[in-house]
């Protein structure tokens, strides 16, 4: 007889744990209390306006390519994605404006307008910031801690002090930038998850 689960709720992510299950040969049932499924990839229409519930970028492409896959599909089959190239725009209460892009010498002639100082720091800021990304997703995202010999692994714990869990966001930013228009344009990405820069750690640079 097949396993069998339930997921409740048809949001990314519980439709993306049935997917899962369900690759692996698992009877799944999938329960949703809203007409449609989608959670926030869902549109509201209302009086002539269509408004998106989000998300408005989706990042880590890759993932969403390894789900299909588990599936048997291909992304780009049933999905149209582009680049958004500047990604944001930031707009500031003394007039400044930067347009946020992966392009790392544009970065810092916009941010130079207003903060020379801060431009300077940017490139060695994104340089750590990617190194966290990558101790994340080697050694967090795509692990379950379930058991104290997963969380206690010598790779794990000296990962885990690399990122230094006890640091804020907040803390990592200021030992790079000093003017308040570049610290509220990069942490405000932890608002993302419900969090605050002051609060959220380190990693979420």
């Amino acid at each position: 007889m097949k396993q069998q689960a339930i997921v409740i709720g048809a949001g990314i992510g519980g439709l993306s744990s049935a997917i899962t299950l369900a690759s692996k040969g698992w009877k799944v049932t999938v329960l949703e209390r809203q007409s449609t499924v989608g959670g926030k990839l869902q549109r509201i229409q209302s009086e002539g306006y269509t408004f998106d519930r989000g998300p408005s970028t989706i990042t880590m492409i890759h993932v969403f390519k390894e789900l299909f896959a588990k599936a048997g599909a291909n992304l780009e089959d049933y999905v149209e994605l582009y680049e958004l190239e500047p990604r944001t725009r930031n707009v500031f209460a003394d007039g400044s404006v930067v347009d946020l892009t992966r392009d790392i010498e544009k970065m810092c002639d916009q941010i130079a307008t207003y903060s020379p100082t801060d431009a300077l720091k940017y490139p060695q800021f994104i340089q750590e910031s990617a190194e966290l990304y990558r101790l994340a997703e080697k050694e967090f995202l795509n692990r379950l801690l379930l058991s104290w010999k997963d969380k206690a692994s010598v790779g794990m714990l000296s990962s885990l002090l690399r990122v230094r869990p006890m640091t804020t966001l907040q803390s990592l930013l200021r030992r790079y930038f000093l003017h308040p228009n570049t610290l509220a344009m990069l942490g405000r990405y932890a608002t993302y998850v419900g969090s605050s820069p002051f609060q959220a750690p380190s990693i979420f640079a």
